[in-house]
């Protein structure tokens, strides 16, 4: 007899959407010739459901979205601050909530999306790596669609009791990193979910 686990989503991060600068000044895109380092523009607007936990979730729920320099940091590691996080004229791209103003990269800069969870027995079976995964659908200059369960990119960063855990979920395009050429942009949706 086949059964199915009870995945149950624990957090739907809305859609971040990365919006060249022509997009901002409402001028045609075919019109515009990007200057040399223009950034593209990773932002999150407000939505409905349960987005970010707003720090360190008392229970199971998304901390962080972090855009990172491909390649370029360790997946164990607590991301906040990290030294290799995109930047653009000293700005770090980390997404910590809905609604915030928009957050730029450098185009054609290659970057991983890592998303930062926390899991409490709360909100699941077993507190483990396994017990949870997130989903990455990605849409508009490039499409993706991939799950942590399925590429089993989770990466345990910190631990107390056997009551919560925090994890980076990687999305690294297959390990070749994503890119985002100038003025071109994509939308993000994230899911969180955990096994109870």
């Amino acid at each position: 007899m086949t059964s199915k686990l009870p995945w149950a989503t624990v957090a739907v991060i809305i859609v971040i959407a990365a919006i060249g600068a022509w997009a901002l000044y409402g001028t045609p895109a075919g019109e515009v010739t990007p200057p040399v380092g223009q950034p593209g523009t990773i932002s999150l607007p407000t939505a409905g459901g349960i987005a970010f936990a707003g720090g360190i979730p008392t229970y199971s729920g998304i901390e962080n979205v972090y855009i990172m320099q491909h390649g370029l940091f360790e997946n164990t590691e607590n991301l906040s601050g990290h030294e290799n996080l995109q930047s653009y004229q000293g700005n770090t791209a980390v997404i910590e909530d809905t609604g915030l103003p928009a957050e730029n990269v450098p185009y054609e800069n290659y970057f991983d999306i890592v998303v930062a969870v926390r899991g409490a027995s709360e909100n699941m079976a077993y507190v483990n790596t396994e017990n949870m995964y997130v989903r990455l659908v990605i849409s508009n200059a490039f499409s993706d669609d991939e799950n942590t369960l399925t590429t089993g990119k989770r990466y345990q960063f910190a631990i107390l009791t056997d009551t919560w855990i925090r994890v980076n979920h990687l999305f690294d395009n297959d390990g070749n990193g994503y890119k985002l050429g100038a003025g071109e942009n994509i939308d993000l949706t994230v899911y969180y979910y955990c096994y109870k």
